[in-house]
């Protein structure tokens, strides 16, 4: 039944469509009333064609200038177009008439945006809200032009008042949640949304946010449990599946981890995102033959899809697959050149494949684009040290030195070397300069360089400094 209805008022529309534009090919003038020229007006909409819509309600306003909703959907339309001068000059028409007309406040703070004037925007929606069937909406439209200036205090307040007056309103909360990131106030953020929870314990939305403010402060098993609460709510619900398997694999439990993000891919299958963590958990459990069938997944949804073609590059490595493995990091300095990532594991990859000159372009280019990362200049002078060219591997740290502030690391890495040289006293030193940095720095040592361990001369050299 209700079928049939759609179909003969749809069939109604077309015939009304026909008639409108057998009349402007003609030059006559038929009469339409006012629901007949919202139809042809709706139509045209639906169809993308703006300038059939325009033309339609300019014929509207000649044939029922007393009409505002054709007034009012001309100045939308012409914002549309660009034309904010002559959509503002309508609607200051139109509000003569109707002046508590609350889509012209509406329609005017949207100009006022897309002008980018956001206080006048702000002060028309705020006068919109006044008889609005919908005020948390426009409460929301305010919060973001206070976020188009850069208050995200003012942005948070409108947003908490949007949520008062409707707390299943999903726009709100989440944009709430990016906000009290956004100014770091994740403490606060828990603090609000439990409280939003006592008074809507059936939201999903408000447990999902909350999950999300636990995982900003890396209370990980609280965003679990969170997360499922949302789930149990609505175990449709794919997001909250995917995140609580995202914070599963900050805390190394890939199998659940996994298990998660499978459920999530079950439920929506058309992210690539979740293909490539879905990789990286595989990749973690060392099942890399999986591993690269998930990140062949996401490359099949995303072929530039850079995060994936670098799990596909390391995971190929590890199987000893290295000319697949440089296939696809080249594949990803093509889309990326600059990414530091991608440039990193373009250096290993080369250095897997003996290529050390490549090998030292690509993290010399790394660490010009990030020279505050230390573990860059620990990987740029490991190429010179592999090619057996310690003096260029020391100069590389004494480099770096001077551009990472924290230095523990190189400074240990530069003793490390000078006792492959077999220079007691430079070690000692270095190796002294290093636990000042920072007192584990020996620990970095022997974990960095496991060869080292029962070498006499780095014995001597922690004999010596009492380790």
């Amino acid at each position: 039944m209700n079928h049939d209805i759609n179909f003969t008022d749809q069939g109604e529309t077309l015939g009304l469509v026909a008639r409108f534009e057998e009349m402007s090919k003609s030059g006559d003038s038929y009469y339409f009333d006012v629901e007949d020229l919202e139809l042809i007006v709706d139509y045209y909409l639906d169809q993308n064609n703006f300038k059939k819509a325009l033309k339609a309600t300019d014929y509207a306003c000649s044939l029922h200038p007393k009409s505002g909703v054709f007034l009012l959907k001309q100045a939308q339309l012409l914002a549309s177009e660009n034309n904010e001068a002559k959509a503002l000059e309508l609607l200051q028409l139109l509000e003569t008439f109707e002046p508590d007309n609350s889509d012209i406040f509406l329609t005017r703070g949207a100009i006022f945006s897309q002008l980018k004037h956001y206080e006048k925007a702000i002060e028309e929606y705020s006068k919109a809200v006044i008889d609005s069937d919908e005020p948390d909406s426009i409460l929301c439209n305010i919060a973001f032009e206070y976020e188009n200036l850069g208050n995200f205090e003012k942005t948070l307040e409108y947003l908490k008042q949007a949520i008062e007056l409707n707390p299943y309103n999903e726009t709100a909360l989440f944009e709430a949640s990016h906000c009290f990131e956004a100014i770091g106030k994740n403490e606060e953020s828990i603090s609000y949304f439990l409280g939003l929870t006592d008074k809507e314990p059936y939201s999903k939305d408000i447990w999902f946010n909350l999950g999300t403010a636990y995982a900003n402060l890396n209370l990980f098993e609280k965003a679990v449990e969170a997360f499922d609460l949302c789930a149990a709510i609505e175990p449709d619900y794919a997001i909250a599946h995917f995140h609580k398997g995202y914070i599963l694999s900050f805390m190394e439990e890939y199998e659940k981890a996994r298990e998660c993000i499978q459920d999530s891919i079950d439920l929506d299958p058309f992210d690539p995102t979740k293909y490539y963590y879905l990789g990286e958990c595989f990749e973690r459990m060392e099942d890399f033959d999986k591993a690269l069938i998930a990140y062949a997944q996401a490359l099949e949804l995303d072929p530039r899809m850079t995060d994936a073609l670098m799990g596909k590059s390391v995971a190929c490595a590890e199987k000893g697959l290295i000319d697949e493995a440089l296939e696809a990091i080249l594949k990803a300095a093509e889309i990326e050149p600059l990414n530091v990532e991608v440039l990193s594991i373009l250096g290993d990859t080369y250095l897997k494949k003996g290529d050390i000159a490549l090998a030292l372009d690509s993290y010399f280019a790394a660490v010009n684009q990030s020279p505050e990362d230390d573990q860059l200049w620990l990987d740029y002078a490991n190429v010179h040290a592999e090619n057996n060219d310690i003096p260029k591997a020391i100069s590389v740290i004494q480099l770096g030195l001077k551009h990472v502030d924290k230095q523990g690391h190189l400074l240990a890495q530069l003793a490390a070397f000078n006792i492959i040289k077999g220079k007691v006293d430079q070690g000692t030193f270095y190796l002294k300069e290093a636990l000042l940095a920072d007192d584990q720095a020996y620990k970095f040592l022997l974990e960095y360089n496991p060869e080292l361990e029962d070498n006499p001369i780095l014995i001597e050299v922690f004999k010596n400094l009492n380790l």
